[in-house]
């Protein structure tokens, strides 16, 4: 049986093709995978422990430190890119977010590293304003 996706959509190494006898009725045509190397999965994996490492050490230090979380909730609302940025790089992590910002809070995307480029990313949206979503 085919994967399910919405849209017409199949998965990579599978083609839906119709038999003549019914042409609503989809046939898997078997398909050779390709080799499995889980090398560069690995160094992805391990690229995403450094991000994720990097992500909590920023949120412990916002939800632990009330004057740093006041300053840069100030700065969002500010638009003070420079200075939210010197903040985050104030708590000694590595991988610098790509910070978005929006009346609700801060949208942080954290990319992988230069030589890494395009293996793993992680979003973080922390909300300062919960009276919209009931929490």
């Amino acid at each position: 049986m085919t994967p399910h996706f919405t849209y017409g959509h199949t998965f990579p190494y599978m083609q839906a093709s119709f038999t003549p006898n019914n042409a609503n009725e989809h046939t898997a045509v078997n398909r050779v995978y390709p080799s499995v190397n889980p090398g560069s999965f690995m160094k992805s994996a391990k690229e995403m422990e450094r991000i994720v490492k990097d992500a909590s050490r920023l949120i412990e230090k916002m939800a632990a430190d009330r004057n740093f979380s006041f300053e840069l909730m100030n700065a969002a609302q500010a638009s003070q890119n420079s200075k939210i940025n010197s903040m985050i790089k104030s708590t000694g992590i590595t991988h610098i977010p790509k910070v978005h910002f929006t009346p609700d809070g801060l949208i942080l995307h954290f990319e992988s590293a230069a030589q890494l480029q395009g293996c793993c990313g992680l979003t973080l949206n922390i909300r300062w304003n919960s009276m919209r979503y009931g929490y």
